[in-house]
């Protein structure tokens, strides 16, 4: 079955949709997963079953219609848009650490340093 134009574009429209019920779905099965194998169930069968559904098959040589499915997922909640919010998070972890970093690598400024009961704390800290 061959689709063209406006149908087309309806369908990978669909299958976007699709894929991200999908994923949330996943996410969920794999959760579920995840606490069986903590209670000690066997999980390979489940895994594996989530290995194979888990694949996305694009059909490339077809520019128009690759282009609709990028632009899909990149705009799907659990798709672009959950990459886009996992990496802005991690950035922002980065940048408070290090910020958190330089701050706790200053030395306290005057507080030991010459003080009555410990003249030489800051040569052996700092």
């Amino acid at each position: 079955m061959k689709a063209e134009g406006d149908a087309k574009t309806n369908l990978l429209a669909e299958a976007t949709k699709l894929q991200e019920q999908q994923t949330a779905l996943m996410d969920r099965v794999q959760a579920v997963v995840e606490e069986l194998r903590k209670k000690g169930g066997e999980v390979d069968v489940y895994e594996k079953y989530l290995k194979t559904v888990s694949g996305v098959k694009v059909d490339v040589s077809d520019a128009g219609g690759s282009w609709t499915l990028l632009t899909g997922w990149l705009t799907s909640n659990e798709g672009g848009l959950r990459w886009l919010k996992n990496l802005l998070l991690f950035t922002l972890t980065l940048i408070a650490f290090k910020i958190l970093s330089k701050i706790l690598a200053r030395p306290p400024a005057g507080r030991w340093r010459g003080s009555a009961a410990c003249p030489n704390c800051s040569r052996i800290f700092w």
